[in-house]
């Protein structure tokens, strides 16, 4: 199906300026090809397919195909609608029983001065031909442009009403350096606000961020140390190894119990491999890794593997990627060949700038905004364009998302960064 045709069925018309720190071409075309391992033939099947087509700097269209029965259906996608600097919108779709898109969901963005003031998320519905409100988070500022506090907003029940209030916030603190050195969380109980944790920063002396903790407060008042994150660098300054800690309370200390590991190419800040460790008394168990290849430092193919019991690796995901662009806008029924061994086109990308690994996933994946990249906020939708995932980010530059409890299947995932930008994709969960 065409972009014109989806966007006459959507029937959402916005005049709009693009709110982007690079604006796009107005001829660009692109496509990333996901590959499965098949384990019985041990090969790459190529599976899904992430179409991306932008007609001006002012929308931008995400199509998601799936290969079923061996034939390639659009099964869903994302619309990106972008107001006069100050808002955009993202409109979620799915493909009904009739072969035409049916709006699912809807993102809104506000923006103030450049940053991002309001995210709200809403929910379509076709009986009542209306949106309706899932929830909404705010952020306010200092002078200097730093977050002061976050205050997320839900339906909660009060006094026998279903309403839309507050529900939990954040206060920022900063250190001499202008660094993050605290945050502390609450939520609102419909009469009162309750203190119910607190997010700690620790940093070196050239200003690197070390140690981020989580310590949860009890309705007594009583601190109590939750998970922790130790950061170590190398000598180019970037993060070649996190471990997962947790606090145990016989020998009152934290203990690593997971590890990730970043091998850099020689000289440069590009990724070559990604590896998660078990971490135990014993020492390491290399569980998962990802590999990534690269021309003119350019990102072209990953690899994750899974170190099946230590004694099998098998393949988890491939994602390929190719360049130039066409040089115009195609029919995308054309363009998604069956092809298993050749490369299709995406938008040119540096894995120092934004990472999320492992992918496919299981129990967790961790998204990495790059250097000098803060996080706010990172949802993640099911194929109806449902959120089932959301987690505050704390103007994190690297975060662990936890995945259970989620079905298997693709998803979409959408990070807010504090610079206004969101960068999405597709996650698969196995």
């Amino acid at each position: 199906m065409k972009h014109s045709t989806i966007l006459l069925l959507i029937g959402l018309i916005i005049t709009i300026a693009a709110h982007s720190q690079e604006q796009p071409e107005a001829t660009d075309f692109l496509i990333c090809a996901e590959y499965d391992w098949n384990m019985q033939d041990s090969i790459w099947n190529d599976t899904l397919r992430f179409v991306r087509a932008v007609e001006d700097s002012a929308m931008r269209d995400e199509q998601l195909y799936e290969r079923q029965n061996g034939i390639w259906e659009h099964t869903g996608g994302a619309q990106y609608l972008n107001t006069s600097g100050d808002a955009d919108t993202t409109l979620f779709y799915s493909i009904g029983s009739s072969g035409s898109p049916e709006l699912t969901g809807r993102i809104l963005e506000v923006f103030e001065n450049g940053r991002l003031v309001e995210y709200r998320r809403s929910t379509y519905s076709p009986t009542l031909n209306d949106w309706s409100d899932n929830d909404r988070v705010k952020w306010q500022y200092d002078g200097a442009g730093d977050i002061l506090t976050e205050v997320t907003y839900g339906w909660n029940i009060v006094g026998g009403q279903n309403l839309f209030i507050p529900a939990d916030s954040a206060f920022y603190f900063y250190d001499s350096q202008g660094q993050v050195d605290s945050i502390f969380t609450r939520f609102y109980t419909g009469v009162e606000w309750i203190y119910n944790g607190k997010e700690g920063f620790e940093y070196n002396s050239i200003g690197q961020r070390i140690t981020y903790t989580k310590i949860a407060i009890d309705t007594a008042g009583n601190s109590i140390p939750g998970e922790r994150q130790a950061y170590f660098y190398n000598t180019q300054g970037e993060v070649e190894q996190t471990d997962i800690q947790y606090y145990n309370p016989i020998s009152t200390s934290y203990e690593t119990n997971t590890r990730f590991k970043g091998e850099y190419i020689s000289g440069t800040s590009l990724i070559e491999k990604h590896s998660f460790f078990l971490v135990s008394d014993t020492g390491e168990a290399l569980l998962q890794f990802t590999e990534y290849d690269y021309q003119s430092d350019t990102l072209v193919e990953s690899r994750g593997f899974f170190n099946q019991f230590g004694m099998n690796v098998i393949g988890t995901q491939r994602l390929t990627y190719s360049y130039p662009l066409p040089a115009a806008p195609v029919d995308t029924t054309d363009t998604l060949v069956d092809d298993t061994t050749g490369t299709v086109g995406l938008q040119s990308t540096t894995a120092n700038v934004f990472l999320i690994y492992p992918n496919p996933a299981r129990e967790y994946v961790v998204v990495t905004g790059g250097e000098g990249s803060k996080m706010l906020r990172f949802v993640l939708f099911n194929s109806m364009g449902q959120p089932v995932r959301e987690e505050r980010l704390s103007q994190r530059s690297t975060a662990q998302i936890n995945l259970e409890g989620l079905p298997q299947g693709n998803y979409f995932y959408r990070v807010l960064m504090e610079n206004g930008e969101s960068k999405t994709g597709i996650l698969q969960r196995q």
